[in-house]
């Protein structure tokens, strides 16, 4: 067998339909079409130490200057009485080159030098300053070009939205700050040119991100199903836990929300499906401990699509999440994502946005827990096992406590079945030899660098249908 990188691999198995309560704020990414400058110029500066004497030389970006007593060309400089005079010199040369002067500007502050790109983003970072004779230059900062150095925008607060993005684009970070019992924990905002195609760059950037829900205002139809794809690629063979919510998605996946009103109207405005997804996001990643989105109130929309009760529970059996209205307000009808055909391993359990919730936070918390405080730092003895098994149960033991699962029913130990497999598949004992062994003596069984284990949880569910029966 080839060796790769370490790795944590962690399943869930669900046996009854649950649903879950968030423990913490999430976090929204957003990607925005917007013209907003967010390029970086490129600049270096330099200092003149010593000062130049008549016909030393300096070369900067293949062209060469040289010292004189008087400035006679564009390619050569006058040295002055000191080396802030000489440094404001070279400034000035740098400046009259036609060759430089198309991509540069330099400036002088007593014996420093800063030159700086012309058009940010370009890929001009300045060159290094070489010199002969006895002037001496040293470099003192350098900032390299990007076309995307500013991205992303991480917003707290409406105090925190740039002032340069679009109005619409302002608008839609600020729907997603409206959030739920609490704002989401800030918005990730990448944004693209309004000519760029596609969403790859911003894609590779938001695979080694932190978020939980991603939403693209601006999403055609024809990149839906793309986002949507990626999305369960990240889950399923990158092992990143993230979701988004999307316009008409039935992707049939729990980490794709599949928001469905078509007619979504506020007193100022009128939004489409995708604009919508914003507030929706905000409002998942503002959900506390406590509550599920069902229900969640939107007291902004003054008018959306009416649906009978029989046309509602369709659509919640379809995996749609949409607005509705009770009579008195406009509210989320039910708190699910787009997965609907159930199959081994994944039952209803899965269709519930928070119990999908809970299940990524658990692995999440698991998985930055054994990659940062145990692997590669412990011999992998049975003893350092049970230590493994000793903190993931105290983890389910504090989930326990702040009401997330249901007492009692939680625990971690090692996975017997997968543990036996190993030593028989990798030749350390004949399956007449294990069949003979006691399961503790298994369990204590070397397996060089793997650990098998095993967890059963139960997550506790938010009221969601009430029966009541009455007699008189």
């Amino acid at each position: 067998m080839s060796l790769g990188l370490p790795s944590i691999t962690i399943a869930f198995k669900s046996t009854s339909a649950t649903a879950v309560e968030r423990s913490t704020r999430g976090i929204v990414a957003m990607i925005l079409k917007d013209n907003i400058s967010n390029a970086v110029a490129g600049s270096r500066t330099v200092v003149v130490g010593t000062n130049f004497a008549v016909n030393d030389t300096i070369v900067f970006d293949g062209v060469t200057f040289t010292a004189m007593t008087a400035k006679e060309d564009a390619n050569d400089f006058e040295v002055g009485t000191d080396a802030g005079t000489t440094a404001a010199n070279i400034a000035t040369a740098i400046n009259d080159n036609t060759t430089l002067n198309a991509l540069y500007t330099a400036a002088a502050n007593t014996n420093a030098i800063t030159v700086t790109e012309k058009t940010a983003g370009g890929g001009n970072t300045p060159s290094a300053f070489t010199t002969t004779g006895t002037g001496a230059i040293s470099d003192s900062s350098v900032t390299n070009s990007s076309a995307t150095g500013l991205d992303p925008y991480t917003i707290y607060t409406e105090d925190d939205i740039p002032s340069g993005l679009t109005a619409n684009n302002q608008e839609q970070i600020e729907l997603a700050l409206m959030g739920y019992q609490t704002a989401p924990k800030h918005i990730l905002v990448y944004t693209q040119g309004t000519t760029v195609t596609g969403y790859a760059d911003t894609l590779l950037a938001l695979e080694s991100a932190t978020w939980d829900y991603l939403v693209i205002p601006d999403i055609t139809a024809t990149d839906v199903m793309t986002i949507a794809t990626w999305i369960k690629g990240l889950r399923t063979t990158k092992d990143k836990k993230v979701k988004a919510v999307l316009p008409n998605c039935a992707a049939d996946n729990e980490g794709i929300v599949n928001f469905t009103n078509t007619k979504i109207v506020t007193a100022d405005k009128t939004y489409t499906t995708a604009q919508y997804c914003s507030r929706i996001a905000g409002i998942i990643c503002g959900t506390p401990m406590t509550i599920s989105c069902t229900f969640a109130p939107l007291s902004e929309v003054v008018d959306c699509d009416k649906y009978t009760k029989d046309q509602m529970d369709t659509k919640i059996g379809n995996g749609e999440l949409f607005i509705m209205f009770d009579g008195t307000k406009y509210k989320i009808a039910r708190g699910v994502n787009s997965f609907v055909t159930t199959i081994k391993g994944k039952n209803d359990s899965f269709k519930k946005i928070k119990l999908v919730d809970c299940m990524d936070m658990i692995h999440d918390d698991i998985k930055d827990t054994a990659n940062d405080s145990y692997i590669g730092k412990y011999a992998n003895s049975y003893d350092n096992k049970c230590l493994l098994i000793s903190a993931i149960q105290g983890y389910f033991d504090e989930l326990e406590l702040e009401g997330l699962l249901d007492p009692g029913k939680n625990s971690c130990s090692i996975d017997l079945a997968s543990q036996t497999d190993y030593l028989l598949s990798n030749g350390d004992y004949t399956k007449a030899e294990l069949a003979a062994m006691k399961d503790q003596a298994i369990k204590e069984a070397n397996t060089r660098d793997e650990v098998f284990l095993a967890a059963a949880i139960k997550i506790l569910d938010a009221i969601e249908t009430i029966t009541l029966n009455i007699s008189i």
